[in-house]
């Protein structure tokens, strides 16, 4: 757990917008509609990363709901004391419902945050039948969606039918156990340099649901530092070769300029659109 720890101390000094959180075992309150039978909906989770808030989503879920593609549903709040909370309606004749994550406390690690993220899917599974679910992460939000699929899912939870992890750190951090344009990739995708985490997330990487169709977005500023300020391409990239043999499709998309910039991707039109057509088609 250490490992995790010194990389959240210092992604808050980079103030990256990640998100890690610790969920303890009082139940789920506050649900304003409850389903008694199973549901054909695949809602979709956001997560914001370390740091972040619902600011951090708000833009991607207002683009979704633009397109007439999906509603938001409902918002899961976690307080700092780790009690979930969750607001909204979800109707039956909402075909593609989203759920914003909120995390209130802005210290907790990446395995805790798996295990809230795991206590979440698990909350909409008894409530609402669900049979499977997508997840749509910025930064570090993504990594502990890896760890939720890899360490803390059951073969009776929900399926995790699409994945999109964005500008996620998922192969080290610049400034913390990364150097700028110093990491490549080798032919077969492999990243020359692994990441303690990265070790732990390749080592457990048979355990991520094959089902899963994943779709990663990574940003370069143009500033020939090869990265979003944040994350460097090779990190980024680096979840080619932990999943792409894994999941049932992978695929990859570089943002570049100005508002490829870390904070920027989860507010950048280039983005909203990508992933509302990986996700809910035309």
């Amino acid at each position: 757990m250490k490992k995790y720890g010194i990389l959240i101390t210092i992604l808050l000094i980079l103030g990256l917008g990640t998100g890690l959180f610790l969920l303890n075992k009082t139940p789920s309150k506050n649900v304003v509609t409850v389903s008694t039978k199973a549901t054909n909906q695949v809602p979709t989770l956001y997560v914001h990363g370390y740091g972040g808030s619902a600011n951090s989503t708000n833009a991607m879920i207002a683009a979704a709901e633009k397109s007439d593609k999906a509603q938001k549903v409902l918002t899961a709040i976690v307080s700092s004391t780790g009690d979930i909370t969750y607001s909204g309606d979800w109707q039956e004749s909402v075909k593609n419902p989203i759920i914003q994550v909120v995390f209130k406390r802005s210290n907790a690690q990446i395995p805790e945050e798996g295990e809230w993220i795991g206590k979440i899917v698990t909350h909409l599974q008894k409530s609402y039948k669900i049979k499977a679910v997508n997840i749509v992460a910025h930064s570090m939000g993504g990594s502990s969606a890896v760890y939720w699929a890899e360490s803390v899912r059951k073969e009776s939870d929900p399926k995790l039918n699409n994945f999109v992890p964005i500008a996620v750190p998922i192969n080290g951090v610049l400034g913390m156990n990364e150097e700028a344009n110093k990491n490549v990739l080798l032919k077969n995708g492999e990243p020359k340099s692994k990441s303690e985490n990265y070790q732990s997330y390749y080592e457990n990487r048979k355990k991520f649901p094959s089902n899963t169709n994943v779709f990663v977005i990574y940003g370069d500023i143009d500033d020939g530092s090869n990265s979003d300020t944040a994350v460097s391409i090779v990190s980024a990239r680096s979840m080619s070769y932990l999943l792409k043999d894994q999941v049932k499709s992978y695929k990859e998309l570089k943002i570049t300029g100005e508002n490829a910039q870390h904070s920027k991707l989860h507010s950048n039109d280039k983005v909203d659109q990508a992933v509302i057509q990986f996700l809910w088609g035309k």
